[in-house]
């Protein structure tokens, strides 16, 4: 899980709300206002590096999702609040995971992309599971069975990354292992590498 630094709320999204202070969330996906909605779709995009907020895959407008981190069912007060939206994957049919697979589940023990600490809340081992870091930290667990981060396709997903960051390592010189892995790590024009924190923590770790 990958910190989210948040931006500024797009202006029209803004302006929309002011004019439409009694609107739901499904408003929003009404013919007049879908231009609104996709721009904010984008924005939750770029701020996040095209990586989905929760398990950390490229995402685009066609595979992902507006997710509200407290969900707006039992917090509805912060539907159109900027600070409480991510774009979530849409996950797989068969293995849910990310915000479909957390839907309306929330506690304020939950690990948040938006905690800068929740980075190192995490490990990733070669064998493609994440775990907490702290083998007593109930909370990082129970983050990742609610969000279904260790599915089958996930765990195959980092056990290959491992093997790969590995290899490299092993055939690589220390100078030019480091600028690889650097290299991988920076945001660029198509947004972060996929599975951003597997490669940094097996990189430092492996």
């Amino acid at each position: 899980m990958k910190f989210i630094n948040k931006n500024s709320s797009p202006n029209d999204f803004e302006n929309w709300k002011q004019r439409n202070r009694g609107a739901n969330w499904n408003d929003l996906s009404n013919a007049d206002n879908r231009i609104i909605k996709s721009n904010l779709a984008e924005s939750l995009h770029i701020e996040q590096g095209k990586i989905c907020c929760y398990c950390e895959q490229r995402i685009s407008g066609n595979n992902s999702h507006i997710e509200h981190f407290k969900p707006k069912s039992t917090f509805p007060s912060d539907s159109f609040n900027y600070a409480n939206l991510l774009a979530s994957c849409e996950g797989n049919p068969k293995n849910k995971s990310c915000g479909h697979k957390k839907h309306s589940e929330y506690s304020n023990e939950m690990v948040s992309p938006l905690d800068s600490k929740c980075e190192s809340r995490f490990i990733y081992t070669e064998h493609g599971m994440m775990s907490p870091s702290d083998p007593d930290d109930a909370d990082a667990e129970q983050t990742v069975l609610t969000l279904g981060l260790n599915t089958r396709r996930l765990k195959a997903i980092r056990r290959v990354l491992y093997i790969e960051i590995d290899n490299y390592k092993m055939y690589l010189s220390p100078d030019d292992f480091r600028q690889l892995i650097d290299d991988k790590l920076q945001l660029k024009p198509e947004g972060y590498c996929e599975y951003w924190t597997t490669v940094n923590y097996v990189a430092l770790n492996s």
